[in-house]
């Protein structure tokens, strides 16, 4: 049986992988780590039922009180405590499944011990890719992605050498504003904008899905996973969800990932790498699909992913810049305090404004991330003084 450790067991994600596990861990899996946020009351019924050996909490209160209860495991709190986790527990394999970047030294410490990284993080490779593809070189770590499409290239690149590879089309749902003008997106509400047409999600991914910036830290991500320029990286809308994406070979075939629209599959595959083995899903039925229709990125009017270009041809901090400014500017949405075409109003005006610097340590990711939220505050105060 292989030791995993679950980084954001009590997210969306993190719930599908332990119904996963669950399934499987007769014979393949034991969960000896959970780290969760604040739900506290949801990782107590998962303690209960996949007894970890140690658990990992955002509050130190959290920590104690789980620990009256649960006296015979052991805890950690705070940003530290993820890494403290992934050195305690053992881990064969890590999922990681928190949003943000407070799981990056987490992950980090995965691929520095050695072990299988199940990424369904994006932040860690847009703020830190450079941090990530030295610490594969350098260490006998594996990193499998997680996100749909990034596991569809995975697949599609099977037995294929980097060299045949044309270019990779990532596909996008469109989201619930596929269509509309900038124009037409002024007046979209928080709840307009929460009411994702395919996926269900969490807030900030799901607001990320509406503005399409969801793809373009996805797009920086690809560059960084199968070491390719972002001129050979496209993205296609697609609204029916179902070709996950694509990857174009200069033979001029085309091998496509589909399915159904439930993270258990890549999560699955990630686990079980490079073996294929029963996993109970609803079937595609491709004689019931209809019509899969695929549109050009620019039929949305939203600037995300000329940004995401733009910072992947910039490099040094560039790209945690461009994730710190989003995450501050979604909050302020979620908060009402901003409206929904300001999110790309802010980001664009803190990018233009930042200095960007090589990213060689931790630090540095965490200095361009401090200075772009101060940047972010800057910019909210000159907002209601006007």
């Amino acid at each position: 049986m292989k030791n995993v450790v679950l980084l954001g067991s009590t997210g969306s994600i993190g719930r599908r992988a332990l119904e996963i596990l669950s399934a499987e861990s007769n014979s393949h899996f034991r969960v000896t780590g959970l780290a969760a946020g604040e739900n506290i009351q949801l990782l107590e019924q998962q303690i209960l039922k996949f007894q970890p050996r140690i658990v990992s909490v955002a509050n130190r209160e959290d920590a104690d009180r789980l620990h009256r209860h649960f006296s015979d495991m052991q805890f950690f709190s705070g940003a530290s405590g993820l890494e403290q986790l992934i050195h305690a527990a053992d881990p064969e394999v890590v999922i990681s499944a928190i949003s943000g970047t407070v799981s990056l030294a987490a992950n980090l410490a995965a691929l520095q011990k050695g072990v299988r990284l199940c990424l369904a993080n994006k932040e860690t490779l847009v703020a830190a890719g450079a941090l990530v593809q030295e610490a594969l070189n350098r260490y006998d770590g594996e990193l499998i992605p997680v996100d749909s499409e990034h596991s569809a290239v995975f697949q599609c690149l099977q037995g294929q050498t980097r060299e045949s590879v044309s270019r990779i089309l990532l596909t996008a749902s469109g989201g619930p504003f596929f269509r509309r003008s900038r124009a037409e997106l002024v007046n979209v509400s928080l709840e307009m904008a929460l009411n994702h047409p395919t996926w269900t999600m969490g807030r900030k991914i799901t607001i990320d899905s509406a503005t399409l910036m969801n793809k373009a830290l996805e797009l920086i991500e690809a560059a960084f996973l199968f070491q390719i320029g972002e001129d050979r990286i496209g993205v296609l809308i697609h609204p029916q969800s179902v070709v996950h994406s694509m990857v174009e070979f200069y033979d001029g075939s085309i091998l496509a990932q589909l399915g159904i629209a439930d993270m258990g599959i890549p999560i699955h595959y990630a686990l079980n790498y490079p073996q294929r083995s029963f996993l109970d899903v609803e079937s595609l039925r491709m004689e019931r699909l209809g019509n899969l229709e695929f549109f050009a990125e620019d039929s949305m009017d939203v600037p995300s992913l000329s940004l995401a270009r733009s910072v992947l041809r910039t490099g040094k901090s560039a790209g945690a810049v461009l994730n710190a400014a989003n995450e501050e500017a979604v909050e302020a949405f979620i908060e009402r305090r901003i409206s929904f075409v300001e999110i790309f109003s802010m980001v664009e005006e803190v990018l233009s404004r930042s200095c960007f610097h090589p990213i060689r340590t931790l630090q540095d990711v965490t200095a361009a991330i401090d200075a772009t939220r101060a940047q972010c505050r800057e910019w909210l105060q000159r907002k209601f003084r006007s």
